[in-house]
């Protein structure tokens, strides 16, 4: 008896207290919009027949991460949004407090199953989740805006062509999965423009400068699932491209500039007498270290089995030009130290007419320059007679006419190189 009369003193001082919570401003109209019995969130916010469910989409980028050309991954940070109108979540603000728009989980409405096709992520069905766990903001009028900040990794197919001078294109595709154009409109929510709209100045990074994030409306053919016999139907998407253009600087300081200086310093070979002893010495040093230099790059050069990008094509033909001066090295060597046993043919001999062609200059007062040897022992004599060189001498001459010749060659092909790579580095300044 007295536990009972306990019991309903207890009661009786509770009541008050609980009768007593307020209610909340947005608990009528959340209990309103989103009664169950009312609301199906699983239903399309259809509310006429024959209508179609127009939704918009966005995108901002913040921040580039990265482009990996191995894997071809790209990473960026971006605020993705969809808005479109349920005509069920609607009420009069003047009912409930003039509340106007109140905040509510993906989970508890009805949200659009969007996908973009280049995700990279970990399992599928993150990629098919774009939206679903972020927060909706539900207008008076049944617009919905929902968004969220993610951090995404998409496949970006890189063409290494104009390494390291190239521009890069890459796609982020939204779309619904399940749901045709019969029933469903997907659009880019503003009118892009050029697309700076869709990029923050600051997203670019230390290797990428980003030209433009625009948008555009794509509608396209293709069947759900695997069977091949249903019938394709027509699907509305919307691709925001990312236009990347590459930073050349760190690889011209610490790879062209490099590479271009060795292969111009194998140059002066052809201006070091025969009698040095280090034409050989000297050639031979600066294709070593072209080599070990391009070995140390490998690493930094992407690898790819579809083209041999402008980098990898000017390091292969300075090798060769390098090569080249070497091997032309050695013929001089030929000729310049033969000995008297060993006697010029007629047909060498016909080359010394090829030295004013080379810039060498014939002199009769026996002295030597730069770009002038003598000649005087050729000469005939007023008098008549003639003063015979030995084979030596002729040979000497002969290889003195061939490093003329390698020198005149060998700077037209490496100013040409040069140029060549010059011009790729301007187009990406313009």
């Amino acid at each position: 008896m007295i536990c009972q009369l306990v019991c309903l003193l207890f009661i009786s001082t509770a009541s008050p207290v609980l009768s007593a919570v307020p209610q909340t401003v947005y608990g009528d109209l959340l209990a309103n919009v989103l009664n169950p019995n009312t609301y199906l969130k699983t239903a399309m916010p259809i509310c006429n027949h024959g209508e179609k469910l127009h939704v918009g989409q966005d995108m901002i980028l913040y921040q580039l991460y990265d482009l990996e050309e191995p894997t071809q991954m790209l990473t960026v940070d971006v605020w993705v949004e969809s808005t479109w109108r349920d005509c069920r979540l609607t009420w009069d603000p003047a009912a409930y407090h003039n509340v106007t728009s109140f905040a509510v989980k993906a989970t508890e409405i009805w949200h659009p199953d969007l996908v973009f096709f280049e995700s990279l992520h970990g399992n599928f069905a993150e990629a098919l989740g774009v939206l679903g766990q972020s927060t909706a903001r539900v207008r008076y009028d049944g617009m919905m805006e929902l968004g969220s900040q993610m951090l995404i990794n998409t496949f970006c197919r890189v063409d290494l062509r104009l390494y390291p001078f190239d521009k890069q294109r890459c796609n982020i595709t939204f779309a619904s999965w399940s749901k045709d154009n019969r029933t469903f409109v997907l659009r880019k929510k503003v009118d892009s423009g050029t697309g700076a709209d869709h990029a923050f100045k600051a997203a670019s990074n230390g290797a990428w400068l980003v030209e433009g994030f625009p948008a555009f409306n794509k509608i396209v053919q293709r069947k759900v699932g695997l069977n091949e016999s249903a019938e394709p139907a027509w699907f509305t998407e919307v691709t925001f491209q990312l236009r990347l253009r590459r930073k050349p600087l760190y690889h011209q300081a610490y790879m062209v500039f490099p590479c271009a200086l060795l292969t111009w310093l194998a140059l002066l070979v052809y201006l070091l007498p025969a009698e040095s002893g280090e034409k050989i010495g000297y050639v031979t040093t600066l294709l070593l270290s072209l080599v070990v230099f391009l070995l140390m790059l490998a690493d930094n050069i992407p690898r790819s089995g579809d083209c041999v990008p402008i980098l990898g094509q000017y390091f292969v033909m300075c090798v060769l030009l390098v090569a080249l001066a070497n091997v032309s090295t050695v013929l001089s060597y030929s000729l310049s130290l033969r000995s008297d046993e060993f006697s010029p043919p007629k047909l060498l001999l016909a080359c010394l007419s090829l030295a004013g062609l080379c810039g060498l200059q014939f002199r009769c007062d026996g002295g030597w320059r730069l770009f002038t040897f003598s000649r005087r022992q050729l000469m005939p004599s007023r008098n008549g007679g003639a003063k015979q060189l030995s084979n030596s001498d002729k040979w000497r001459l002969l290889g003195i006419v061939c490093d003329r010749f390698c020198l005149l060659v060998y700077g037209v092909l490496c100013t040409a190189l040069t140029i060549w790579i010059a011009g790729f580095s301007n187009e990406t300044e313009d």
